[in-house]
Protein backbone atom coordinates (compact mmCIF):
# COMPACT_ATOMS: atom_id res chain seq x y z
CA UNK A 1 0.00 0.00 0.00
CA UNK A 2 2.81 2.39 0.88
CA UNK A 3 4.63 1.82 -2.42
CA UNK A 4 1.43 2.59 -4.39
CA UNK A 5 1.12 5.95 -2.61
CA UNK A 6 4.78 6.68 -3.24
CA UNK A 7 4.35 5.74 -6.89
CA UNK A 8 1.31 8.03 -7.21
CA UNK A 9 3.21 10.91 -5.58
CA UNK A 10 6.15 10.35 -7.91
CA UNK A 11 3.88 10.31 -10.98
CA UNK A 12 2.12 13.47 -9.79
CA UNK A 13 5.49 15.17 -9.29
CA UNK A 14 6.54 14.17 -12.81
CA UNK A 15 3.30 15.53 -14.24
CA UNK A 16 3.74 18.85 -12.41
CA UNK A 17 7.41 19.34 -13.28
CA UNK A 18 8.38 17.36 -16.37
CA UNK A 19 5.22 16.88 -18.41
CA UNK A 20 4.14 20.50 -18.44
CA UNK A 21 3.21 22.29 -21.66
CA UNK A 22 6.37 24.40 -21.31
CA UNK A 23 8.62 21.36 -21.02
CA UNK A 24 6.93 19.63 -23.93
CA UNK A 25 7.33 22.74 -26.11
CA UNK A 26 10.95 23.06 -24.94
CA UNK A 27 11.51 19.47 -26.01
CA UNK A 28 9.95 20.13 -29.44
CA UNK A 29 12.06 23.27 -29.95
CA UNK A 30 15.02 21.30 -28.63
CA UNK A 31 14.49 18.62 -31.27
CA UNK A 32 14.32 21.34 -33.94
CA UNK A 33 17.47 22.91 -32.55
CA UNK A 34 19.23 19.55 -32.58
CA UNK A 35 18.16 19.00 -36.20
CA UNK A 36 19.50 22.44 -37.14
CA UNK A 37 22.69 21.73 -35.18
CA UNK A 38 23.32 18.19 -36.44
CA UNK A 39 22.31 19.01 -40.01
CA UNK A 40 24.67 21.96 -40.13
CA UNK A 41 27.40 19.87 -38.48
CA UNK A 42 27.00 17.12 -41.06
CA UNK A 43 27.24 19.56 -43.97
CA UNK A 44 30.31 21.32 -42.59
CA UNK A 45 31.93 18.04 -41.50
CA UNK A 46 31.59 16.90 -45.13
CA UNK A 47 32.87 20.22 -46.53
CA UNK A 48 35.89 20.35 -44.20
CA UNK A 49 36.55 16.60 -43.83
CA UNK A 50 40.24 16.98 -44.59
CA UNK A 51 40.86 19.92 -42.27
CA UNK A 52 42.60 19.41 -38.94
CA UNK A 53 39.99 21.83 -37.55
CA UNK A 54 36.98 19.93 -38.91
CA UNK A 55 35.18 19.55 -35.56
CA UNK A 56 35.78 23.17 -34.57
CA UNK A 57 34.56 24.53 -37.92
CA UNK A 58 31.48 22.33 -38.03
CA UNK A 59 30.63 23.15 -34.42
CA UNK A 60 30.91 26.89 -35.06
CA UNK A 61 28.53 26.75 -38.02
CA UNK A 62 26.18 24.46 -36.11
CA UNK A 63 26.19 26.82 -33.14
CA UNK A 64 25.06 29.75 -35.29
CA UNK A 65 22.19 27.80 -36.84
CA UNK A 66 21.09 26.36 -33.50
CA UNK A 67 21.31 29.70 -31.67
CA UNK A 68 19.03 31.44 -34.15
CA UNK A 69 16.48 28.62 -34.22
CA UNK A 70 16.52 28.21 -30.44
CA UNK A 71 16.09 31.92 -29.66
CA UNK A 72 13.08 32.34 -31.92
CA UNK A 73 11.45 29.08 -30.80
CA UNK A 74 12.00 29.74 -27.10
CA UNK A 75 10.81 33.34 -27.34
CA UNK A 76 7.62 32.62 -29.23
CA UNK A 77 6.58 29.07 -28.39
CA UNK A 78 8.17 28.00 -25.11
CA UNK A 79 8.39 30.97 -22.80
CA UNK A 80 5.83 33.05 -24.71
CA UNK A 81 7.62 36.37 -24.50
CA UNK A 82 5.09 38.53 -26.30
CA UNK A 83 6.92 41.82 -26.39
CA UNK A 84 8.63 42.80 -29.62
CA UNK A 85 9.71 46.18 -28.27
CA UNK A 86 13.29 46.74 -29.43
CA UNK A 87 14.68 47.06 -25.88
CA UNK A 88 13.01 43.80 -24.83
CA UNK A 89 14.05 41.87 -27.92
CA UNK A 90 17.60 43.22 -27.73
CA UNK A 91 17.87 42.26 -24.05
CA UNK A 92 16.50 38.78 -24.67
CA UNK A 93 18.57 38.28 -27.79
CA UNK A 94 21.80 39.50 -26.21
CA UNK A 95 21.27 37.32 -23.14
CA UNK A 96 20.29 34.33 -25.27
CA UNK A 97 23.32 34.75 -27.49
CA UNK A 98 25.52 35.25 -24.41
CA UNK A 99 24.30 31.98 -22.90
CA UNK A 100 24.62 30.25 -26.26
CA UNK A 101 28.11 31.72 -26.68
CA UNK A 102 29.21 30.32 -23.33
CA UNK A 103 27.72 26.90 -24.04
CA UNK A 104 28.87 27.04 -27.67
CA UNK A 105 32.47 27.83 -26.75
CA UNK A 106 32.41 25.05 -24.18
CA UNK A 107 30.97 22.74 -26.84
CA UNK A 108 33.65 23.68 -29.38
CA UNK A 109 36.43 23.39 -26.79
CA UNK A 110 35.33 19.95 -25.58
CA UNK A 111 34.82 18.69 -29.14
CA UNK A 112 38.34 19.85 -29.97
CA UNK A 113 39.76 18.15 -26.87
CA UNK A 114 37.82 14.89 -27.08
CA UNK A 115 37.61 14.53 -30.87
CA UNK A 116 40.33 16.47 -32.71
CA UNK A 117 43.00 15.99 -30.02
CA UNK A 118 41.49 12.70 -28.82
CA UNK A 119 42.94 12.83 -25.32
CA UNK A 120 40.44 10.18 -24.24
CA UNK A 121 41.64 7.40 -26.47
CA UNK A 122 37.98 6.44 -26.92
CA UNK A 123 37.33 5.08 -30.40
CA UNK A 124 40.91 5.99 -31.29
CA UNK A 125 40.63 4.40 -34.73
CA UNK A 126 37.21 5.81 -35.57
CA UNK A 127 37.03 9.59 -35.91
CA UNK A 128 33.37 9.58 -36.98
CA UNK A 129 32.26 7.51 -34.00
CA UNK A 130 34.21 9.77 -31.63
CA UNK A 131 32.73 12.87 -33.30
CA UNK A 132 29.08 11.80 -32.90
CA UNK A 133 29.50 10.18 -29.47
CA UNK A 134 31.00 13.30 -27.92
CA UNK A 135 28.62 15.58 -29.80
CA UNK A 136 25.72 13.78 -28.11
CA UNK A 137 27.30 13.66 -24.64
CA UNK A 138 28.31 17.32 -24.68
CA UNK A 139 24.93 18.25 -26.18
CA UNK A 140 23.08 16.87 -23.14
CA UNK A 141 24.98 19.21 -20.83
CA UNK A 142 24.41 22.16 -23.17
CA UNK A 143 20.63 21.56 -23.25
CA UNK A 144 20.38 21.51 -19.46
CA UNK A 145 22.51 24.65 -19.09
CA UNK A 146 20.53 26.50 -21.78
CA UNK A 147 17.14 25.58 -20.29
CA UNK A 148 18.07 26.78 -16.83
CA UNK A 149 19.37 30.09 -18.20
CA UNK A 150 16.35 30.57 -20.49
CA UNK A 151 13.84 29.78 -17.77
CA UNK A 152 15.32 31.73 -14.89
CA UNK A 153 17.25 34.57 -16.56
CA UNK A 154 16.35 35.37 -20.16
CA UNK A 155 12.60 34.77 -20.31
CA UNK A 156 11.74 35.06 -16.63
CA UNK A 157 8.46 36.85 -15.95
CA UNK A 158 10.09 39.74 -14.11
CA UNK A 159 9.11 43.29 -15.08
CA UNK A 160 11.38 45.12 -17.49
CA UNK A 161 11.90 48.81 -16.89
Amino acid sequence: MQSETTKQKFLALLKETVFTKEMIMYAIIGVGTVIADFGTSAVFKYLFAHSQYCAAISQTAAWIAAAIFSFLGNKVLVFKSKSWLPKVVLRELSQSLGVRLISGLANIFFMWIFVDKSITGAFADNYTARFWLFKIVIGVFVVIFDYVCNKFIIFSKKKIR
